[in-house]
């Protein structure tokens, strides 16, 4: 997968867990319906000739006939699957698009092009402007341009729903174009609430606007056999019973894990104590993939001391850029992972296992600390049914970690309608006569109405409107879930929902991911459940939303926002020369990954060595590239951003 230039608040940090493998052939044209003729082009510079199509949707789905396409996603599985999916009907009867989820990842891009094998869509995280993968798209004429003018007569819906919430068409042009043509050659997934004006003061900008910091979950009992003053899950939700459902950052900051320092002591003490399943001992598993040791980078970021923004792991500090993965900090994190492999305080399968074979783990409660993004509400439903007596804690990694540290300040942060980091691109596998059909397939999964259908299910479900809107008494189980996190027969995953707020994990506990109806999403919608409907004090709450709540509420009255003008985070790299490089000898090349998880489960007496084999991969091919990133980020910094915040003093 290409570089990722991220702002991930709560609901945006799980989207980006997983690096994806796989290849699909492009579906038949002969199944793609009839003719109707367009005028976005590839840029190998097809034909712009048509005729007028009609001029609503309706009018429009009416002279096709069903369409099949492949895209990237995360394809759904076993108990993956809704029991009475109520979505996909409708975005079938809507587009008459049907899309065929195939899994993507590192190097699929350059293996499809030349295989002549590229899915009609890419639509997983990563790959549209800034990146090895958009260059190589754009390099090799496989991206379709995307004109302002068919964003307008194709994507009515879309237009009209951005102009609610205070964008333009010309804005999120502007903000999203080509640096060097002008041109725009993926559709942008405007994923911030910052971005919108008209979501300010709501609920839900409340409580996503900030910075969400990475969170373990730490089974409960363990936790305070170690920690007898760290509250229980149990205790914390008491505790938001008492509050009238809410919690502050200090309660939450409770367990006294401050440092990679702090969390190695925790696991020896862990390992003392002997803890079995069964006859398995217990230990843990904290990045969110098994096998792909980039996990260790984006998933466990703020261990090594830094927050995730923008730019991922290449932090700023002013008009400074600085490659964490090269910094001490780095190698002390790396230290901690050698010495916890060897000691055997995380599991041995780390880097073996398959991931559901590490989630199996994560519900048994064979590890006392997993990742956040784990399936922690089917690991309590099983201790629930079976009377295993603890519960999982979302714990901040770490508490009171500052936004302004050796190498990072987050101060600042900019404000536009970038939806680069989520851009989706049409490849040219899509025949040009049924680009105008893939154009309103976008457009209705950016509509007002799909944003509504994906957050409240059927529109007999819920009355009123807004942050008045509230589901009907007969679906109190799917409000339960919804609300908080509540688990049952017939929750919103039976029906095929997805919790929008808190995304695959904690909140909801949701593993259920349907790609066709939430993987391709446009713009933010603040009407979520979880963010109209008051605290609510209940027995079963889940007070995992709560937890992130207090962390986005604790960071934001920190941060200030400056409007993001005459330039873009993909100024850093506007040829793709580092991150070309990047991707074969920096910390994501297949060669520095291997030797990675040689720096891991390689002898202690051998760190030294393995570490300088790793500081190896960082040819001066690669230094003179970085060398020249930081250069042009102080141009930037000074001539672009300085301006920006000395005008906000």
């Amino acid at each position: 997968m290409g570089k990722k230039w991220l702002g991930l608040t709560v609901s945006s940090v799980l989207l980006v867990s997983t690096l994806l493998s796989g290849c699909s052939n492009n579906a038949d044209p002969k199944e793609s319906g009839q003719e109707t003729p367009t005028t976005p082009t590839s840029n190998n510079s097809k034909s712009n000739n048509g005729t007028e199509t009609p001029a609503t949707p309706e009018d429009q789905l009416a002279a096709w006939s069903e369409l099949k396409i492949t895209m990237t996603g995360y394809p759904t599985a076993g108990n993956e699957r809704a029991q009475e999916d109520v979505l996909t009907p409708i975005w079938r009867e809507k587009t008459k698009v049907i899309p065929e989820t195939i899994t993507g990842g590192e190097d699929k891009i350059q293996q499809w092009i030349v295989a002549d094998t590229l899915p009609d869509i890419i639509a997983t995280p990563g790959h549209a402007r800034g990146t090895q993968d958009y260059n190589l798209l754009k390099e090799n004429n496989k991206a379709i341009e995307i004109k302002k003018e068919d964003i307008i007569k194709y994507m009515p819906r879309y237009v009209e729903y951005l102009e609610e919430l205070g964008g333009s068409v010309d804005q999120l042009y502007e903000d999203n174009k080509d640096l060097q043509d002008g041109k725009l050659w993926f559709i942008p997934y405007i994923q911030g609430i910052k971005q919108m004006p008209a979501l300010q003061g709501t609920k839900y900008e409340k409580d996503v606007l900030g910075f969400s910091q990475y969170n373990f979950y730490f089974r409960d009992d363990i936790l305070k056999q170690i920690y007898p003053n760290a509250k229980t899950e149990a205790e914390l939700r008491d505790l938001y019973n008492k509050q009238g459902g809410t919690l502050s950052y200090e309660d939450i900051s409770d367990v006294p894990i401050n440092s990679i320092d702090d969390l190695l002591a925790y696991l020896r003490k862990v390992k003392e104590l002997n803890v079995k399943v069964g006859d398995k001992p217990v230990s843990a598993h904290m990045q969110s993939n098994s096998t792909n040791p980039s996990s260790l980078l984006w998933s466990m970021f703020s261990v090594p001391g830094y927050l995730w923004t923008e730019t991922g792991e290449r932090t700023q500090k002013g008009n400074q850029l600085t490659y964490t993965p090269l910094t001490p900090e780095w190698k002390d994190y790396y230290k901690f992972w050698n010495t916890a492999y060897n000691e055997g305080l995380v599991d041995r399968e780390s880097f073996i296992q398959k991931d559901d074979q590490m989630n199996a783990k994560i519900i048994n409660g064979e590890y006392a600390v997993f990742n956040g993004w784990g399936p922690a509400n089917d690991a309590r439903a099983l201790s629930k049914k079976e009377n295993r007596g603890y519960g999982f804690r979302l714990v901040p990694m770490f508490a009171n970690q500052p936004m302004v540290s050796k190498y990072q300040d987050l101060t600042y942060q900019p404000v536009n309608l970038d939806g680069s980091a989520y851009g989706y691109i049409i490849t040219t596998k899509v025949d040009e006569k049924n680009l105008p059909q893939i154009l309103n397939w976008f457009d209705w999964n950016f509509s007002k109405e799909a944003a509504e259908l994906r957050a409240w299910g059927l529109p007999e479900w819920s009355t009123g409107e807004g942050e008045n809107r509230r589901f009907k008494p007969e679906y109190k189980a799917i409000e339960d879930w919804a609300v908080g996190g509540i688990k049952s027969d017939k929750d919103g995953n039976y029906y095929g929902l997805f919790d929008l707020l808190s995304g695959s994990g904690s909140a909801n506990g949701a593993p259920y991911w349907n790609h066709e109806t939430y993987g391709v999403r446009g713009l933010p919608y603040a009407y979520v459940p979880k963010a109209v409907y008051p605290p609510s004090p209940s027995p079963d709450a889940n007070t995992d939303g709560a937890v992130l709540v207090a962390e986005n509420n604790h960071f934001k009255s920190n941060v200030k926002y400056y409007h993001q003008t005459g330039w873009a985070f993909a100024n850093l790299d506007p040829e793709g020369k580092f991150d070309a490089i990047d991707s074969k000898t920096g910390v994501y090349g297949a060669t520095t990954k291997s030797k990675i998880v040689n720096l891991i489960v390689g002898k202690p007496g051998d760190f030294e060595k393995n570490y300088n084999d790793y500081m190896s991969s960082y040819t001066d091919e690669w230094k003179t590239e970085w060398a020249a990133m930081q250069e042009r980020w102080k141009t930037l910094w000074d001539t672009k951003v300085q301006p920006e915040i000395d005008n906000m003093k």
